[in-house]
């Protein structure tokens, strides 16, 4: 384990301690370990502060362990850059270099030619299941002239 790393644990978790990854943020390299999120090297290499309140400025810290984070937001540095993501959420890769955000984001106005697995859809009705009652309800909200989502778990 790396010396500068004395808030990591010595066993256990999610994370392969054999497989280093050296990451970036805000300039400083930084090293975690594969599994690692930016969150936990974060946190590991003593950097426990990623950011500050909108309001007042006071200091803010890594609060959870998932995509309700509020505090640890990064913008990811690359071909295109990637904005306002959960530092509990993005998992090291090589070469990953990100800067902490404060809470408020900023849209870019730049174009934006990346192709993302995620859509938003806005619709008027959702019908969840797409059984003989799903379908039919969702052809009957169609025929109206409504937006219809259908949703299938497979």
């Amino acid at each position: 384990m790396a010396a500068d790393q004395s808030r990591r644990i010595d066993a256990g978790g999610s994370i392969d301690r054999s497989t280093p990854i050296e990451l970036v943020v805000d300039g400083t390299t930084l090293t975690g370990f594969a599994g690692d999120t930016v969150a936990s090297a974060l946190i590991a290499n003593g950097r426990l502060r990623v950011g500050d309140s909108i309001y007042r400025g006071r200091p803010r810290g890594v609060l959870s362990a998932g995509v309700e984070e509020p505090n640890a937001f990064v913008l990811v540095h690359g071909d295109h850059d990637e904005s306002m993501l959960p530092a509990t959420t993005l998992e090291l890769v090589p070469g990953l270099d990100v800067r902490l955000l404060d809470g408020i984001g900023v849209l870019d106005q730049k174009p934006d030619p990346a192709q993302y697995d995620k859509m938003h859809v806005h619709a008027d009705v959702a019908v969840v299941g797409a059984g003989p009652a799903g379908l039919a309800a969702a052809r009957s909200a169609a025929a109206t002239g409504a937006r219809v989502v259908l949703f299938e778990q497979d």
